[in-house]
């Protein structure tokens, strides 16, 4: 699969923006507590398998009570910050608790996408 196929023509949102498979890598450090949007939060560092992918390395806030993931950050090869996603509320559907609101930033680009969740059905 091409991570970084956009999902939609002229908007730079990407299938890794999407999928997040980052979230699977087996290398990962604790950086430490945190504060986010006044909450108490934890920082995770995860280290690309493929040393020469982007993005290099990914840093995950989670907050603290309910280890739910507040930010993601994602960093090319010279450590620069290149894209960002914020999760910006999270809405209760059936009987799940899910994001309702997330943004991801192009850094470098200035741009940012918004994705607003009216509605989700989980499947089995």
């Amino acid at each position: 699969m091409d991570w970084s196929a956009s999902l939609l023509d002229g908007v730079a949102f990407t299938w890794l923006d999407l999928l997040m498979p980052y979230l699977q890598w087996e290398d990962v450090n604790y950086l430490g507590p945190d504060r986010y949007l006044g909450r108490p939060a934890h920082r995770y560092e995860l280290l690309n398998p493929d040393g020469g992918s982007f993005p290099a390395r990914v840093v995950v806030t989670l907050d603290e009570d309910y280890a739910a993931m507040l930010k993601v950050d994602l960093y090319d090869s010279n450590h620069r910050l290149q894209k960002r996603m914020r999760i910006g509320g999270f809405k209760k559907f059936e009987d799940n608790w899910m994001a309702s609101e997330l943004n991801w930033e192009d850094r470098p680009a200035r741009s940012s996408v918004k994705l607003n969740v009216y509605s989700f059905m989980n499947t089995p």
